[in-house]
Formats: C-alpha cells, sequence, structure tokens
C-alpha cells in the first residue's frame, strides 16, 4: 500500500475519533455558558426549532463554539461589525459558497445555521486530510528516514490542538495551504505555485503574510546551478521573491482596503482609528476586542491560560534554540559568503533534522511562539502553532531516543485532545 494513502487513512481515522469524543461529550454534558456572551452573533431566525432542524442543531451545537460562530455570522450576514474583521474571508467565504450551492429543499429542511456548520465540518476535516497528505511529502524529502517520517505523521495526526482542526476553525486550511505550499516550493522547486497558495495561508489568516520569509530566504541561502551572470541571477532572483512577497501581502491589504471603506468612508462620527497615520482595522480590533498588545495577557488572573500553553511553547522555545544554536554559524557564513556562496552551503545539508529547509522552518516557529507569549491571548499557542513542522519533527526523532520521553509525548497529545473534545464542545475555555 503506498505510503500516501496510509497517511490518508490515519488522518481519517483521527478525524472520526476527535469528532466521535466531541458527539459524545457533547451529549452527556450540558453546556456550560460563558461569561463572554455570542448572543449578538445571530443572523436571522432559523424557521423550525423542532422536529429533524430542531434535533440536528441540538447535534452540531458542540462545535458551534467560540470563533465558530463569527464564522457562521459572517457567512451569513456579512462584515456587519467592527468585530468582525478579527476573521478573515477565505473560511466564511467557502461557507457562504456552500450555503448557496446547497438546493433550495435541502437549505429549507436544516436551516441556514445546520447547513453552514454541516459544510464547515466537512471542509474543516476534509482539508485536514489532506493537510497530512502534504505533511508526510514534505517530511518525507525532508527527513529522508521512513521511520522518522511515519512518526512525525501520526503525531500530526494526533496532534494537541485536533479539536480544532475538525471544529469550524482555519487550522485545517491553513495547515493544507501552508504544508502544500513549502512542498512546491522545497520539492517541486515551482515558485509561483507556491505563490499561490501562500496567498490562500493569508487569506485564511494574518500570519500567512510571514510566508513570505520563506521566499527571501531561499532566495538569499539556497544555491540555484545556472551559468547566467551574477547580475542576472540578482536581477531575476529579486524580480521572482519581489513578486512572491506581494502574493502573499496582497489578501492582507485588500482585507484592511476593505474593512476601511466599510468603516471609514462615509462615515459619521470616525471611528478614531480611521484618523490614524496608518490605519489598521485589524491591529485595532485585535487590540480593542481581544485585548491584545505587548504583555496586555500578563495578569495573574491568566496563570492557568499560561500553564495551558506552557507545554507547547516549552517545546517550541527548546527545539528553536536547539536548532538555532547548532546551526546559525552556518546561516551567517552562508549568507555573507558572495564569492564561495556554492561552497560554503554545500557543507550545509538541505534536508536532515538541522539542514537548511528544516532550519528556515523552526526560525519561523520561534518567531511565532515569542509573538504568541508576548502579544496575544497566550492559551491560543496550542492550536497556533499547530501547523509547524519542526514540532513533530523533532518530537519524532526524541521519542525514538527514549522510550520514557515517547510515553511523555503521547500522554500529552491524548490528554489534550480528551480535554479539548470535552471543554471545547462544552463552551468551557479552552486554547
Amino acid at each position: 500500500m503506498p505510503r500516501s494513502m496510509r497517511t490518508w487513512k490515519i488522518a481519517c481515522a483521527s478525524r472520526i475519533l476527535t469528532v466521535s469524543l466531541a458527539f459524545l461529550f457533547g451529549c452527556m454534558f450540558r453546556n456550560h455558558v460563558p461569561t463572554t456572551s455570542t448572543e449578538q452573533l445571530v443572523c436571522g431566525r432559523e424557521d423550525t426549532e423542532d422536529g429533524t432542524n430542531g434535533m440536528l442543531q441540538r447535534i452540531l451545537e458542540g462545535f458551534a463554539q467560540w470563533d465558530t460562530q463569527h464564522f457562521l455570522y459572517i457567512a451569513q450576514c456579512g462584515y456587519t461589525h467592527e468585530q468582525n474583521h478579527a476573521f478573515f474571508p477565505f473560511l466564511p467565504g467557502l461557507l457562504h459558497l456552500s450555503i448557496q450551492i446547497t438546493p433550495a429543499s435541502v437549505h429549507a429542511w436544516l436551516g441556514s445555521q445546520a447547513t453552514a456548520m454541516l459544510w464547515g465540518l466537512v471542509l474543516c476535516n476534509s482539508a485536514f486530510v489532506g493537510s497530512a497528505v502534504f505533511f508526510y511529502r514534505l517530511t518525507k524529502h525532508v527527513l529522508a528516514n521512513e521511520q522518522l517520517v511515519r512518526c512525525a505523521t501520526l503525531l500530526y495526526c494526533f496532534n494537541p490542538a485536533s479539536i480544532f482542526c475538525s471544529a469550524v476553525y482555519t487550522e485545517s486550511l491553513y495547515a493544507l495551504f501552508f504544508f502544500a505550499g513549502l512542498f512546491q516550493l522545497y520539492v517541486k522547486d515551482r515558485w509561483w505555485l507556491a505563490a499561490i497558495l501562500f496567498f490562500h495561508c493569508t487569506a485564511i489568516r494574518s500570519n500567512g503574510i510571514l510566508c513570505a520569509g520563506y521566499f527571501w530566504y531561499t532566495v538569499l541561502i539556497e544555491v540555484q546551478p545556472t551559468q547566467r551572470s551574477l547580475s542576472t541571477r540578482i536581477l531575476s532572483g529579486a524580480t521572482r521573491v519581489i513578486a512572491c512577497t506581494m502574493a502573499c501581502f496582497l489578501p492582507f491589504l485588500a482585507f484592511e482596503a476593505f474593512g476601511y471603506h466599510q468603516q471609514c468612508v462615509g462615515v459619521d462620527p470616525l471611528p478614531n482609528w480611521c484618523a490614524s497615520r496608518i490605519p489598521l482595522l485589524y491591529g485595532y480590533v485585535q487590540k480593542t476586542y481581544w485585548e491584545n498588545g505587548l504583555l496586555a495577557f500578563w495578569q495573574l488572573k491568566q496563570i492557568p491560560n499560561f500553564i495551558l500553553a506552557g507545554p507547547i511553547l516549552f517545546f517550541s522555545f527548546y527545539i528553536s534554540w536547539r536548532c538555532i544554536s547548532k546551526r546559525w554559524r552556518h546561516f551567517w557564513r552562508a549568507l555573507l559568503s558572495f564569492r564561495n556562496h556554492e561552497m560554503t552551503v554545500k557543507g550545509w545539508s538541505a534536508t536532515g533534522l538541522y539542514g537548511r529547509i528544516s532550519f528556515c522552518m523552526t526560525v519561523h516557529l520561534a518567531f511565532l511562539s515569542g509573538f504568541c507569549l508576548l502579544f496575544m491571548n497566550v492559551q491560543v499557542a496550542t492550536r497556533f502553532l499547530a501547523a509547524s513542522p519542526p514540532l513533530y519533527w523533532f518530537a519524532a526523532h526524541m521519542s525514538q531516543q527514549s522510550c520514557r520521553i515517547r510515553k511523555i509525548i503521547w500522554g500529552y497529545l491524548y490528554t489534550y485532545i480528551a480535554l479539548g473534545s470535552l471543554l471545547f464542545t462544552n463552551a468551557y475555555p479552552w486554547t
């Protein structure tokens, strides 16, 4: 059996397990009423509350928690409130399109909310399966060790943010396009296809703009055998990397322009952020409604959330320090050696756990971890970092070196999968 087919089956099994746990816990316990009400996120009213529709809605209720309600609202109503702009349009757009293509009879029977939820669950779980396949292919190229590849893929399929990979959240869609983009860039050397895929990453989540860094890193570090002159290579590389960078930033800039036009043009009184020197609605919304900002979350009452995010952040910083401290001299030597660049880079393999590709991804992981710790609601770290390949590569490597470490890693994964399925589906705070 082809390995990619086995990966597809394992990913499907992990989604079936997670969804089954969520349904089970949702039926066993009564929903907690969160202190932050989301009653305002209701767009219209379902025609039927009893019968099949009402029953289906009660079954799906466990998945309609937290950010899911925002995505469902935007899909049905659009960006009607300022705080809606914290959520990028790709997932709500897919849900809206799905509602539109649903036959009228089915839509009338289910209602808008249940229709959007069902489509969202199908889309997000299918995206996760696709992301697992691309993760396997990328890992196979980078690690070149079948045992490590299988272990890392298994760890990804049962990652600690599993409930968010099955719920109507952006985690699975982002991972699909991110892993596919890395695969096209580093395995297939298809820059333009990678740029298109990273374009979708930014349309899904704001941190997709960081994908532009992979193009800059590649053009500065990687050696492309060619007979062209140095000036021609520099001009070609600069043109290509700038175009790909623009592709990564375009969705963010377009979304900001849309928000400015909607919230500032022809509006009286004018919101304060509109008069800023650089009016960024996304940053304003994150600071005002989600209390994000430098050390804004560092409060005594948030200690439980720091404990919740502690394992993933500790491991991220540990492997980042381990990889970067081991290879930073190679990086600077390769970056600054112009005359003997090819010979310098050849002394540092592209593949391997400490290779050039893994190094770049680890730097990306270190930045995301630091930003999350200092600027964000820290409890989201578990799902925010879930699409970082080095987490699974180093975990697989360490689990093969020590049986005790392997037990700790899998114990952590099982605990977070179970707790996540229990707490998220009953509207308790989770990562």
